[in-house]
């Protein structure tokens, strides 16, 4: 009897200890995602410009973008997110599809994605980071127009800036979650 009672409490120690390290593996992948490399040029597409570019966010994290533009004056510029473990590079296409239409696109690295700096905080931090990008397009680059589009996490993200941020004429959110404990749940 000593002995079986010693084996479950062996096992139930053992398993206690199991969901301690796949939970803070868990925990750990979420807030640090795996980075995408991120081309060391913009990658431009026929009839378009792309440039570099960098803000601050509010916290002083470096967040870094590329900026496109079709030849002619743009009818307007979209912010466009990436979702969760993305980075720039999976909206290079969107970007693509935006420009053939006459529009200019700003496709940043969320925070803690590819060459941003800053940890994932699944819209709490994120917001103000559409709002420094905001203010370079419209300080720095004139953009009259502003428009978002935003995946997944990129578009829960476009939809908390706008508690902050009334410069967008329109936005489109896919696939966004509506707040953090509801995804944290699922």
């Amino acid at each position: 009897m000593r002995y079986l009672l010693r084996f479950a409490m062996l096992l139930a120690a053992a398993s206690g200890l199991a969901v301690f390290i796949v939970g803070a593996l868990a925990a750990e992948g979420a807030l640090h995602p795996a980075r995408d490399r991120i081309a060391l040029v913009c990658p431009c597409m026929a009839n378009e410009t792309c440039t570099d570019a960098e803000v601050a966010g509010p916290d002083g994290a470096k967040l870094r973008a590329w900026y496109y533009l079709p030849k002619e004056t743009p009818k307007g510029t979209v912010i466009v997110l990436h979702g969760i473990g993305a980075s720039r590079n999976n909206m290079v296409a969107f970007a693509s599809f935006l420009l053939k239409n006459g529009y200019g696109a700003l496709v940043p690295d969320n925070r803690g994605h590819g060459t941003s700096e800053g940890q994932v905080t699944y819209g709490l931090r994120e917001a103000g980071d559409v709002r420094a990008w905001a203010n370079w397009l419209v300080r720095d680059k004139g953009v009259e127009r502003l428009y978002g589009f935003g995946s997944s996490l990129g578009g829960s993200v476009l939809l908390s800036s706008l508690a902050e941020e009334s410069r967008f004429r329109a936005v489109v959110a896919e696939s966004a979650y509506s707040d953090f404990p509801a995804i944290g749940y699922e």
